[in-house]
């Protein structure tokens, strides 16, 4: 399999995690980066940060070393479709995901459809909703698309804010590198569509963390129900 893997050209920690587990895949004969421009923004307040930083990764270029890779500058836009047998997403913006007719891949850390866009997994705990990620083929809509793999981040009763977004983040990568599992699975939506989200506040971040112990008891709660 030739597999290409869109990313940004700049450090990034998720792709750098990726592309040590890919490597190790025999099924994977040549791994192709499309690397993005990155565009720098200033720094957000977080009360409390859900995700590693990024900048602490390697620059995915520094993997050409390995005769399995190459890396390549792309616009977002030009076809690339024909390069590779199938792709993923590791990081992206906007992007023409039309031009790959269902053969790319994108994990989004919620669940589609009722947690979408931005923080989803503060989101998840603001509103009371359960935690996972989504293995799709995204559409032009965002967080839409083609539901492949809806794999929920367990919820432990030892667990505080921070062990959970460490086991979710480890969930996001688990369910992209293992995307060949479920190439010819498709879900139904199960879920009324919910609208996107965008950055939590500060006010709302901290109100997320005077729910998340109620709402840590209430989704142990129902996962042993659905046990019964």
């Amino acid at each position: 399999m030739i597999l290409g893997v869109i990313t940004y050209d700049h450090k990034h920690l998720k792709t750098e995690q990726i592309l040590n587990h890919l490597l190790l895949d025999k099924n994977i004969n040549k791994i192709k980066l499309y690397g993005l421009k990155f565009k720098y923004r200033t720094p957000r307040k977080e009360i409390f940060r859900h995700r590693p930083e990024q900048n602490l990764g390697k620059h995915p270029k520094e993997f050409e070393i390995n005769s399995k890779v190459t890396f390549n500058l792309w616009d977002g836009n030009k076809h690339i479709h024909h390069e590779c047998d199938y792709f993923i997403i590791s990081g992206a913006g906007l992007i023409d995901v039309e031009q790959f007719n269902g053969r790319i891949f994108n994990v989004h850390p919620g669940i589609i459809p009722i947690c979408r866009c931005l923080d989803s997994f503060k989101w998840a705990i603001y509103t009371g909703k359960p935690l996972g990620v989504t293995l799709h083929i995204p559409s032009e809509e965002i967080d839409l698309g083609t539901l492949k793999k809806i794999s929920y981040t367990p919820v432990m009763i030892e667990d505080t804010l921070s062990s959970l977004s460490i086991r979710h983040y480890k969930n996001e990568i688990d369910t992209l590198i293992n995307f060949k599992n479920y190439i010819n699975i498709n879900l139904s939506y199960n879920n009324k569509i919910e609208r996107e989200t965008k950055r939590m506040n500060s006010e709302l971040e901290v109100e997320m963390i005077k729910r998340f112990p109620d709402w840590k008891k209430n989704q142990i709660s129902n996962k042993s129900q659905d046990h019964q």
